[in-house]
């Protein structure tokens, strides 16, 4: 009868062990060493389909554009078993623990939880494949997906220092608390590859882009950001050693030499992203060879035409969720979710870019130094771009017909090209307000009759 007792007694040690477990164990510690592993890991497994997948542990996720670093970071961590913890904004409105880790042991419980009926059912036998520690990581990176935002990013990191060893896969890049970028990898010439998820939040595959992003205006909203270790969660930015300011002191430098910041930013930009990639007084270089006018000008034409295409999934989602609430308001939360002034801004300024970049330039004159482009056809792209009816031979080229935004998906004949960007996004024709419909999202309407545009929703 003791013998008995005595291993029911052991037995309910070890349920009560097992089911009050840490969603995995920190077998090993944060270091230079496993820095470098993580840069290799997220070179390698950081991936667009990671949640897309369904031969991923990480299919299904979902993810808004803060959630993608967070989970960057998770993943890694739990891969690892290494300790991951974040400040809990909640924690004075919930009573909850002031920070979130995976010590935390509430997620056994949340294993016999079913997916709900509307998940598919290859979701469900991705459920099945996974182990029960699997399984928990996976709802302890939903729950902290669901636990931050663009504006906890601040608080879970830290400013990088610039140069090779500072611009590396596994950094965020944070846009005046608005937009997350996580970094993936670094080119040759100093580009930085990107990934990137959205609003709203739900299962996505990931952005990819090579634009340059660092914006270190303000530290606390933007700039290179790492993430803090366990033990710096607590203390003051200016506090813990491995936080570089060099960013802030660089913008500053550049930005000081104009008196009209908001007028000057592409001139900024411009001066910022050379001095990263190639070096000042402050930093060394990433860049390891120059790019050349022809490959940086693809890359800004490339990056110009997947972004305008993008917009067609984020207003669609907004005409999609109209249509599912039958047309009424959209509530300020809703409203923030699926309108698009960030987006609409950001391709504003990117159109800027790369159209300022062409017309300082005469493409048409044999004596430019573009005479030398390799690809001559993408020479005559470019000295047709702002031709009303460009010749038939540029129209059928593969540069003009890549660039096709086709932006109704009930009408294959309402289509867009990189010509008539210019005048309807400088225009202010594009709308980003989610309760207008269609034809004013996208500018199909004039600007003389818009008297039916005026929406009695409100704007926020």
């Amino acid at each position: 009868m003791k013998h008995f007792k005595k291993v029911y007694f052991l037995l309910l040690i070890t349920i009560s062990i097992t089911t009050n477990a840490s969603v995995w164990k920190n077998l090993n510690q944060w270091d230079n060493s496993f820095e470098l592993k993580y840069q290799n890991w997220v070179k390698t497994n950081w991936n667009v389909d990671i949640f897309t997948n369904i031969k991923s542990t990480y299919y299904s996720l979902p993810t808004d554009c803060a959630d993608a670093g967070y989970t960057m970071r998770a993943i890694f961590s739990f891969e690892n078993n290494l300790p991951f913890a974040i400040n809990n904004r909640y924690s004075k409105i919930n009573s909850g623990p002031s920070i979130l880790s995976n010590k935390m042991t509430k997620w056994d419980k949340k294993l016999k939880r079913l997916f709900s009926k509307e998940n598919v059912k290859n979701e469900k036998q991705h459920w099945k494949t996974l182990t029960n520690s699997q399984k928990k990581a996976w709802l302890f990176i939903k729950y902290i997906g669901e636990m931050t935002s663009t504006w906890t990013v601040p608080n879970d990191t830290i400013p990088s220092n610039l140069g090779p060893t500072g611009v590396t896969p596994g950094k965020i890049i944070l846009l005046r608390r608005k937009h997350v970028y996580t970094v993936k990898n670094i080119d040759q010439y100093g580009n930085i590859e990107k990934l990137s998820s959205d609003l709203p939040r739900e299962v996505r595959r990931l952005d990819i882009s090579k634009e340059f992003q660092i914006s270190p205006i303000k530290e606390f909203e933007s700039g290179l950001l790492m993430f803090r270790y366990p033990k710096e969660l607590t203390k003051k930015s200016w506090k813990i050693k491995r936080a570089n300011t060099t960013q802030y002191k660089l913008y500053k430098s550049i930005s000081s030499k104009y008196s009209d910041i908001k007028k000057a930013k592409h001139k900024i930009k411009a001066e910022l992203e050379k001095k990263i990639k190639l070096g000042s007084k402050l930093n060394i270089g990433i860049a390891i060879t120059i790019e050349s006018e022809e490959e940086m000008l693809k890359r800004k034409y490339s990056f110009v035409c997947d972004y305008a295409k993008r917009r067609i999934k984020a207003v669609n989602k907004a005409i999609d969720y109209r249509n599912k609430i039958n047309g009424r308001c959209f509530t300020k939360e809703e409203y923030d979710t699926y309108s698009t002034p960030s987006r609409d801004t950001h391709l504003y300024d990117y159109l800027s870019e790369f159209t300022n970049r062409v017309t300082e330039n005469d493409y048409l004159d044999v004596d430019s130094q573009f005479k030398n482009f390799k690809d001559q056809e993408f020479v005559k792209f470019l000295s047709a771009i702002f031709i009303e009816n460009p010749d038939q031979s540029v129209i059928n080229g593969s540069y003009y017909q890549s660039c096709k935004v086709s932006y109704d998906k009930n009408d294959s004949s309402k289509n867009y090209f990189l010509y008539d960007l210019p005048e309807l996004v400088f225009g202010d024709f594009f709308s980003s307000d989610p309760n207008l419909d269609l034809k004013y999202r996208w500018g199909e309407v004039e600007s003389d009759d818009e008297s039916d545009l005026v929406s009695t929703c409100p704007t926020y």
